[in-house]
């Protein structure tokens, strides 16, 4: 797994007490431990059902989003649709 935060240049970003602080940490964790090339499979499962969930859900979304938007457009041209509707 590469690490995406280490390609990212901040040399435009302004410098904060955070930033000096969290770069300050990540090289004495580095210092300590070895930052590991590859994920552990079962941390790689775990990461593929979340990323399956939230797609499903996304799906879900998705698909209720076009049959309220499907829907909207039948009701369009008739009395049911704006202020004509009463009940």
């Amino acid at each position: 797994m590469s690490n995406r935060r280490a390609a990212v240049d901040r040399s435009a970003e302004p410098v904060t007490l955070y930033r000096v602080m969290q770069t300050m940490i990540g090289e004495g964790l580095r210092e300590h431990y070895d930052v590991p090339q590859k994920m552990p499979h079962e941390l790689f499962v775990l990461l593929m059902q979340m990323n399956e969930r939230n797609n499903g859900a996304a799906r879900r979304a998705a698909k209720m989003d076009a049959v309220g938007k499907r829907h909207g457009a039948i009701l369009e041209g008739t009395k049911l649709s704006g202020r004509d509707f009463r009940l």
